[in-house]
C-alpha cells in the first residue's frame, strides 16, 4: 500500500469518497447527489489553492482510501500562538479494505503533514466508527457546539 499526495486531478475521487463516507454514516445518497457537483468544485479549488491537502491510499495501483487536511487560518488562542490549525476531514477506506490499518496510516500521514508545518492543534468531527481510532491517536472530545442557521 502506498500513500500519495492528491492533486486537483483527484478531486472527483475525493468527492466520491466523501459521498461514500456520508452514506456509511447514514446520509441518504439522494441528498448527497444534490451537492456532489459543488463538493467536487470545492475540492478542486481547495486542492489547487493549497487550502486542502489530500492523501490517497493505493493498493496495486487502485485507490482504496483517502484522508485530507483543511488548513484553517484562525487567531491564536490560549493553547497556541500559531494562526494556522488543521482540520482532518474525508477519512475514508473502501469497505473491502477495512480492518488492515489503512485509516491509521492515512491519519498518521495527515498528522505528519501537520508536524512538518509546525501545526500543533488539529481537530475533526468523529463518526461513531472512527472515534476509537481517533482516541487511540490522542484526539480528545471538546465542548464544540453546532447550530444550523436557517436561510431567510
Amino acid at each position: 500500500m502506498n500513500i500519495r499526495l492528491a492533486t486537483s486531478a483527484d478531486a472527483e475521487t475525493i468527492a466520491q469518497q466523501r459521498d461514500a463516507m456520508f452514506v456509511d454514516m447514514g446520509e441518504a445518497a439522494e441528498k448527497l447527489a444534490r451537492v456532489h457537483d459543488s463538493s467536487l468544485a470545492w475540492h478542486r479549488r481547495a486542492l489547487e489553492s493549497g487550502l486542502y491537502t489530500g492523501f490517497l491510499a493505493e493498493t496495486d495501483g487502485e485507490i482504496v482510501g483517502g484522508a485530507g487536511l483543511l488548513w484553517q487560518d484562525l487567531p491564536p488562542n490560549p493553547d497556541t500562538d500559531l494562526d494556522v490549525r488543521g482540520y482532518v476531514m474525508n477519512v475514508y477506506v473502501r469497505p473491502d479494505q477495512r480492518g488492515q490499518g489503512l485509516a491509521r496510516r492515512l491519519l498518521e500521514r495527515v498528522l505528519d503533514e501537520c508536524a512538518a508545518h509546525g501545526v500543533t492543534q488539529v481537530s475533526l468531527h468523529a463518526s461513531e466508527a472512527g472515534r476509537p481510532l481517533y482516541e487511540k491517536l490522542g484526539f480528545k472530545p471538546t465542548n464544540e457546539m453546532k447550530l444550523k442557521v436557517e436561510r431567510p
